[in-house]
């Protein structure tokens, strides 16, 4: 299973280059895998849903390659990539902290390719970078 990681620091944009790079890939032709979706669901302190977030876990597929894609980080990471191997992904795309667990752990499924995301400070600028950085992924897969 190839991994792709894009590695980075919190609020440096991981989550919104993989939510571009998800909607690329269903432009360029994927299909979601039925089943595999879910989205991170965040509540208020009455444990009332309040709204979704921008996290997700999916499995896409291309002909007969599958690819996973998941924004979740630490505790959530080893079990999704777990989830990818056996559901037969050829390709994941992945979230990483500069952590060493979550570096850690997708090293324990092969050598990873890590994309190392540079933070865009400029409001302005900030969906280019993004969506720079989304594209890099895509072609890698």
């Amino acid at each position: 299973m190839k991994i792709i990681a894009l590695k980075g620091p919190a609020n440096s944009g991981k989550t919104y280059t993989l939510n571009t790079a998800y909607t690329l890939l269903l432009n360029a032709g994927y299909v979601q895998v039925r089943g595999y979706f879910t989205q991170a669901v965040v509540y208020n302190f009455l444990g009332e849903k309040v709204y979704g977030s921008l996290d997700f876990t999916d499995i896409l597929m291309h002909g007969e390659k599958k690819t996973g894609i998941t924004t979740g980080t630490k505790n959530e990471l080893a079990a999704t990539l777990e989830l990818f191997q056996k559901a037969g992904c050829d390709t994941v795309i992945c979230a990483c902290h500069d952590s060493d667990e979550d570096i850690n752990t997708i090293e324990s499924y092969g050598v990873p390719v890590f994309i190392e995301k540079t933070p865009q400070d400029t409001v302005s600028l900030k969906r280019i970078n993004d969506f720079t950085f989304a594209k890099k992924l895509v072609e890698l897969v």
